[in-house]
């Protein structure tokens, strides 16, 4: 949905998510996002490499980067459509380079920084708990508190500022809907005081922690290639920097999340176990040699097979017929546009419904129609509702996604009926039998997905 039009700013993120998503659309259809996805990725690994080199020797260094190749993020889960891959690119790099800055000034590493923190801010708002311990640590280290009297620091907020004005502009012409969006989504929790505000930040701690969990097995294998030595960072500078940007942002969320009862979704977790190898070697700097680090290369190789065969295993046989891979949306998406073909015998020009499935439908339509997303022109850009009304639409609501986009005056819809709000606007919309279909590689137990369409015709032919 957010490649249909490039814009500013979008419901759910800032802008640029959706200029991304339009890129890889452009390059090579869904798998050119992922490729993207995957490019963002690489950013992180390397980012993390050139900052962990000026940190430790080159051996330490290395272990830092190869043990997320146990993390699930980075293997298993980063093959899944997520928003908050770029973080892991954009994050890494501003790192390095607000390193670079510090330590020697130069005006390059303030551009790259400025761009990856513009960048950053205009990929989630969430990276303002990556931004908030760093601006302590610059007040509270003698070295990086100097960055205050270096004119080139201010060109860098100068970029950041020139990146997210449009975004601001934009917020405000509608109605700061991102905002109201990831404030009701964190907060949209009904539970008891105790559930929402400790066990829904120890459940997020737990899957990131579950999810980390293979790379402390990765570096638990240096034990027996190489002797251990407790804490050997060299300067206090660098042990505070480590110790910042890989626990900050995660003790922050954590501790706002439990001061406000905040729903806490574990994919947000993403950029944030990026940099605890980082704060693993910082304490525990394994001394290897030549030969043992190739041993634990290949012990990393050994993780990486396991990992992938388990996924494998998961995917082809205990998950078969039961994730959103199997999903029949190319199904949906034929069968609709064609009931609209043999109704009106004209060119479907929009999908509205939830999220997902409008989007999905839209996608995969050979008539590329618009998404009206919830029903609502405020999370829609670009389409208005007269001109949904006059050219008509089809209305999609299934069993597997249901609507969740908040805020929202609608009431929730479900399988069986649109919501109540959206009937009586619609009095010309006809309701068609509920519709199953058989998600890919389905077998006995697996359910089918119900499809609830609605055609509105076009005012030509009401």
């Amino acid at each position: 949905m957010w490649a249909q039009h490039l814009q500013w700013g979008y419901d759910k993120n800032p802008w640029f998510i959706g200029w991304v998503t339009k890129l890889g659309l452009w390059l090579g259809g869904v798998r050119g996002y992922y490729f993207i996805q995957q490019l963002f990725v690489a950013l992180g690994l390397w980012s993390l490499w050139m900052l962990a080199k000026k940190i430790f020797n080159p051996y330490a260094a290395l272990v830092a980067v190869l043990i997320l190749e146990g993390c699930l993020y980075f293997t298993i889960l980063v093959q899944v459509n997520n928003d908050n891959f770029p973080l892991i690119g954009l994050w890494t790099l501003a790192a390095y380079t607000f390193y670079l800055a510090i330590k020697t000034d130069k005006l390059l590493p303030w551009i790259i920084t400025g761009v990856a923190v513009g960048l950053s801010l205009m990929s989630k708002y969430s990276t303002v708990f990556f931004l908030l311990p760093l601006w302590v640590f610059t007040i509270i280290n003698p070295q990086a508190r100097r960055i205050y009297r270096s004119p080139k620091s201010y060109l860098a907020v100068g970029i950041i500022v020139l990146l997210c004005v449009p975004n601001v502009v934009w917020l405000w012409q509608h109605q700061f809907v991102t905002i109201k969006y990831a404030v009701s989504r964190s907060a949209q929790d009904h539970h008891a005081f105790l559930y929402r505000h400790v066990a829904h930040t120890l459940y997020f701690l737990q899957r990131n922690i579950i999810n980390f969990l293979p790379s402390l097995v990765l570096f638990a294998l240096c034990y027996p290639f190489a002797r251990v030595k407790w804490q050997t960072i060299r300067g206090q500078f660098d042990k505070q920097y480590a110790l910042v940007i890989g626990l900050g942002p995660l003790l922050l969320i954590t501790l706002l999340s439990m001061v406000f009862g905040w729903s806490m979704y574990w994919e947000w977790g993403v950029p944030l176990v990026t940099f605890w190898g980082l704060v693993l070697v910082a304490f525990f700097m394994p001394q290897l040699k030549p030969t043992s680090l190739k041993r634990f290369i290949i012990a990393v190789g050994f993780v990486m097979l396991s990992l992938t065969i388990g996924y494998v295993i998961e995917e082809e046989v205990i998950g078969a017929g039961k994730g959103s891979g199997d999903y029949p949306v190319q199904a949906m998406a034929q069968q609709v546009t064609q009931l609209w073909h043999q109704r009106y015998h004209s060119k479907l020009k929009y999908v509205a419904g939830n999220r997902y499935i409008a989007s999905y439908i839209a996608y995969y339509s050979k008539d590329k129609p618009q998404v009206f997303v919830n029903w609502n022109s405020l999370y829609s850009p670009g389409v208005k509702l007269a001109d949904v009304s006059r050219a008509g639409a089809v209305f999609v609501q299934d069993s597997y996604h249901g609507t969740t986009v908040s805020p929202s005056p609608l009431a929730p819809a479900t399988t069986l009926l649109f919501p109540p709000l959206i009937l009586a606007e619609s009095p010309y919309m006809h309701i068609l039998l509920l519709t199953n279909f058989a998600m890919h590689r389905s077998h006995k137990g697996i359910k089918p997905v119900k499809l609830l369409v609605g055609l509105l015709p076009p005012a030509s032919k009401r």
